[in-house]
């Protein structure tokens, strides 16, 4: 299935009313909307790429995932250029594990406790 495809399923399994002929970036915009969990409206630009780390067991606070150049799905959010931070508490172990397993995603973790903000 291509990321075209990925994209329409999820739009339609969100109930997301699109035209046939909408661009990638503006459905991923309703799909993001619907999911109600990305602030950035518009699609990346120029992004590079960077070093893709995996957390297996994040310990406390949250963790900040980023997602490829065009976007993905996975454990119910979008992860797109934008970073996505995420509670820990927010996030079940199944949940957990499916974001620490996928190869396209970059996680950092971020421990609350050691936060200056």
């Amino acid at each position: 299935m291509t990321e075209r495809e990925q994209l329409e399923a999820r739009a339609n399994a969100l109930g997301v009313k699109f035209p046939k002929n909408i661009g990638d970036a503006k459905l991923a915009e309703k799909v993001t909307a619907a999911e109600g969990d990305n602030k950035s409206s518009k699609p990346p630009a120029d992004q590079a790429k960077g070093k893709k780390t995996r957390a297996t067991d994040p310990a406390g606070g949250a963790i900040v995932v980023t997602g490829p150049k065009k976007g993905r799905w996975r454990a119910g959010r979008y992860f797109g250029h934008e970073p996505v931070e995420i509670p820990i508490e927010e996030l079940s172990k199944k949940d957990a594990k499916k974001l620490a397993s996928d190869p396209q995603l970059t996680i950092e973790e971020k421990d609350q406790a050691s936060e200056t903000k």
